[in-house]
Order: structure tokens, then sequence, then C-alpha cells
């Protein structure tokens, strides 16, 4: 019996050891939890904007960034999974909509990240692509 015990116990203790580990990542091999896209948005304009996203001609709201802020937005699951064709559009808040920013088309791949620089004169904002670190 007492051996029964000891096996037992050694078991639910080295079983368990591993149970609550992540998963090691390997070099160009993605996780899981990689599979989002985001959005850094940093934003040098004094006004706080709004910024949307398209896939499919309907614009969804990501979120709001502070006038000389930043914030991380994450792309919503219901967009649809990556890879794809992406535009980006950033609203001044008390701004007409004739001054939003509208990015060209962006084709981002699972993993990737978009940084959008939000500039103090919405015309000459910019983004591009990086991998997630």
């Amino acid at each position: 019996m007492t051996r029964v015990l000891a096996l037992l116990a050694s078991t639910a203790v080295g079983g368990s050891g591993c149970a609550d580990r992540a998963a090691p990542d390997f070099p160009g091999v993605r996780g899981e939890r990689e599979a989002d896209l985001s959005v850094n948005v940093t934003n040098q304009n004094f006004l706080d904007v709004v910024v949307y996203v398209s896939r499919d001609a309907t614009w969804h709201r990501l979120g709001t960034v502070t006038g000389v802020g930043s914030e991380t937005l994450d792309l919503p699951r219901g967009l649809g999974s990556p890879p794809g064709e992406y535009r980006l559009r950033v609203h001044p808040i008390g701004a007409p909509d004739r001054y939003d920013y509208v990015t060209d088309v962006i084709i981002a791949n699972p993993g990737d990240v978009i940084e959008l620089t939000v500039a103090s004169s919405l015309r000459m904002s910019s983004w591009y692509i990086r991998p997630r670190s």
C-alpha cells in the first residue's frame, strides 16, 4: 500500500511540473498566441484620434488614442484571420471627416504588428509592418 501511495504521489508531482509551462518559442515558428494582428499607434497630434480598420469596405472602430500619446490596439477576431488586406483610418475627434487619414492597402500576415504614426499634420502620417518580437 505504501508503494502505491508513493507511486501516485510521484506521478502527481511529476505530471504537474510541465502542465503549467508555456510552449517554448523556436526561431521561425509562430505560436498560437501570435496569430492576431495588432496596431501600435503613436499619436504626435495634439487632438485625440479614433482609429478604424477595414477589411471588407466596412469600417470597424479599434479604439481611441489620446493626443501626444500611444496605444496598442488589437484587431477584432470577427474581422477575419490574417493574412489579408487591411486599411486603417484615423479620425481626429472634433474635426470634419475630410481631414481623416486613410492608409493604402496594408497586406499583413499572422503575428505582424502594424506601426502607425499619426503626424501633427495628418496627411504626413505613416505606417509600416514589423514582426512581433
